[in-house]
């Protein structure tokens, strides 16, 4: 079964000193042994804004083995919904930069993949059903993460 990374997994992928990298690494490595694993085109973006060119982050990704996926407009169509649910829910509170995560969580209750990722919060609320792979409570308590109900603004610690 594939399965599908978010935009922080790639980063702990990246970084040897980053807070989640053992843990990126060791998941990765048993999911590569079950199926393929891939993005999809906004986390290929989010990871884009560190890299000078696009061939460079392609190289990379390549190396790593890891695809991209289309997205259905019906997978859209759910992560404009959940979204709209979040700004209704939230109005005049809600954060700016969320969207990309209600894009990752819209197609991977779409597809029915499972997300790999250790922003478990970005993702619960709003999408019950999604199946996520994730740091155990332990290991967030290790790091000083603790698991939230709400998205976060993220801005991606890539390296280059």
């Amino acid at each position: 079964m594939t399965t599908l990374l978010d935009t922080n997994v790639i980063a702990a992928l990246l970084k040897n000193d980053h807070k989640f990298h053992d843990w990126a690494v060791r998941v990765f490595n048993e999911r590569k042994l079950e199926g393929p694993t891939a993005i999809v085109d906004i986390v290929y973006c989010e990871c884009s804004i560190v890299y000078d060119q696009s061939s460079d982050l392609d190289n990379i990704l390549a190396g790593l083995g890891i695809d991209r996926i289309p997205a259905s407009n019906r997978a859209l169509h759910r992560s404009g919904q959940a979204y709209m649910v979040y700004k209704n829910a939230n109005k005049g509170v809600h954060r700016k930069g969320v969207l990309p995560d209600f894009t990752i969580g819209g197609i991977a209750v779409d597809e029915q993949l499972p997300l790999m990722t250790s922003n478990p919060g970005d993702f619960t609320k709003y999408y019950p059903d999604i199946v996520l792979l994730q740091p155990t409570e332990e290991e967030m308590a290790a790091v000083g993460n603790e698991v939230s109900e709400e998205p976060r603004l993220y801005v991606a610690d890539i390296a280059k």
